[in-house]
This record gives structure tokens, C-alpha cells and sequence, in this order.
């Protein structure tokens, strides 16, 4: 799921900006030594000649082809050296919250409440999920008290309601801060 929601929408729609070390010819456009280039995230990483169905989210497709290599991390020799620690941090991340949290869509007046998969925002270089709205619960009461235990093991008064509003309030964008809900 990890390779396949990175893939799906990459936080960096454009790679870090690289200078051509020389003249190049690309697809008969010449780039001349010097210029500054960004590779397209987005359209690498939804090119249809290189993924099957590529605006759909299948997190299967990782198991044909494993090692697949995101363009998130650059290319050549100049690629992430710490792409092995991001991609580990992002596994143990994503699996703790799903071991932890039910995740559920939000219902208002009997209605569930639909996410779009480009519900984003560009900030700077970057996109964002835009602020939603979602029902998180911890799975059972066990792993209740353990998250109660991890945030702070010296209180017994910790409210698992105030961590997720203050995860939604530091989520939230200045000025919308008062409305977040988790």
C-alpha cells in the first residue's frame, strides 16, 4: 500500500530541480548546459505506457512488480540517499495507524461524505491533502490503552479525543484551525 499511495499521488509533484551538466537533446528539444530541469512526478508517475490503469488506486500491482522502482526519489546518481529510511518510516507509520485506528468516511445528515481523489492543494512544490473530514476510533479498548500508554505514560488522564483534535489542528491550514474535527 506504501509504494502504491506514493505512487498514486506523489506529495512532489515535480522532482527537485537538477542543472544539466552539459548540452542533451531530449525527444529533439535541446537543452543547453546550464538549465535548471524538473522532472514531472505526476506524469511519470501516471504514464499509461508505463502503468496499467494508472489513475486507479491498486496497490496489487506491487505484487507483480515488486520492484518497481517511484520516481519520487529521483534518478541516476543523484537519487535519495535516504530513500530506504523514508520508505521504511512511511511502512512503520502507515501500519501503526492501521493497527491502532479505524479509519471510516464521515456521515452528515444520513449521508457519507466523499472524498475526491484530487481533493488537493498545492503548497509551494508540494500537494496536500485539502482538510476532510473522517470518523477515527481506536480498533478496541487494548489498543486504547496502549495508545494511551505511548502518548504519555506518566498521566492516566490522557483523552484520545484531545490527541485527534490536536492532530486535526495541526493539520488544519491558519485561520481553520477552530472548525477541524477528526
Amino acid at each position: 500500500y506504501v509504494k502504491e499511495v506514493i505512487r498514486w499521488r506523489p506529495v512532489a509533484g515535480l522532482g527537485a530541480p537538477h542543472c544539466v551538466i552539459q548540452d542533451d537533446v531530449y525527444h529533439g528539444f535541446t537543452i543547453p548546459k546550464g538549465t535548471t530541469i524538473l522532472a514531472n512526478q505526476f506524469a511519470m508517475e501516471l504514464d499509461p505506457e508505463l502503468w496499467e490503469e494508472p489513475e486507479e488506486f491498486m496497490p496489487e500491482r506491487w505484487l507483480q512488480r515488486p520492484d518497481q522502482e517511484l520516481g519520487i526519489f529521483g534518478y541516476g546518481r543523484r537519487k535519495c540517499t535516504g530513500q530506504y529510511q523514508a520508505m521504511d518510516s512511511a511502512y512503520i507509520v502507515m501500519s501503526r495507524m492501521l493497527w491502532a485506528f479505524q479509519f471510516n468516511h464521515r456521515y452528515e445528515h444520513d449521508r457519507k461524505v466523499e472524498l475526491g481523489p484530487w481533493d488537493l492543494k498545492q503548497d509551494g512544490n508540494l500537494y496536500v491533502a485539502k482538510p476532510f473530514r473522517a470518523d477515527i476510533k481506536p480498533r478496541d479498548p487494548q489498543k486504547k490503552d496502549a495508545i494511551y500508554a505511548a502518548v504519555n505514560s506518566e498521566k492516566d488522564d490522557v483523552d484520545i479525543d484531545y490527541v485527534l483534535n490536536e492532530i486535526g489542528h495541526a493539520l488544519a491550514p491558519k485561520g481553520n484551525r477552530d472548525d477541524m474535527e477528526t
